[in-house]
């Protein structure tokens, strides 16, 4: 699991400077390593328990015996695990569109440019929604664009809520 990057600039990660705000998670479950650079991939970061912390500066856990120099509470990242997901395949989005949500037109927004275009939604099949002529994969959709939502007004992830 990749690490999003506004986690370390909220502050979440603990170190020597903010230790002693850590002894509120001791018992709990969290990601404990010495190389703050391994924060960007959690599957390489120790998941322990906190047992405590020593000195004000180092993270414990007697499971391993060990001290660490920063500390990363696990439902921290559970609660930042995204709200939507991309459509399941063709047949859900149509199920979408039977909401009333959009009409044949579809108003997709690149995320990358902000570029805005306007197509019609003509089909699909199993993980792909052709629109304006052209076939996606819905992951792609979801990963690329953002969908205008006529109800609402607003634009949303090209998905639904989880």
């Amino acid at each position: 699991m990749k690490l999003d990057k506004r986690i370390k600039n909220r502050g979440w990660i603990f170190d020597c400077f903010n230790a002693h705000i850590a002894e509120q998670y001791i018992g709990e479950e969290c990601y404990m390593t010495n190389f703050l650079e391994l924060f960007s991939d959690l599957s390489s970061v120790n998941k322990c328990r906190l047992d405590s912390v020593v000195k004000d500066s180092y993270f414990y856990n007697k499971e391993v015996d060990k001290s660490f120099a920063f500390c990363l509470p696990v439902k921290w990242i559970e609660s930042q695990k995204p709200q939507w997901r991309a459509f399941k395949d063709h047949a859900e989005y149509k199920e979408f569109l039977n909401d009333g949500i959009i009409e044949s037109w579809v108003k997709i927004k690149d995320k990358s440019t902000d570029k805005i275009y306007e197509l019609m939604y003509v089909g699909g099949g199993d993980d792909k929604i052709c629109l304006g002529g052209m076939m996606f994969l819905v992951s792609r959709l979801f990963d690329t664009f953002e969908l205008f939502n006529e109800s609402t007004g607003q634009w949303q992830p090209f998905g639904v809520k989880e």
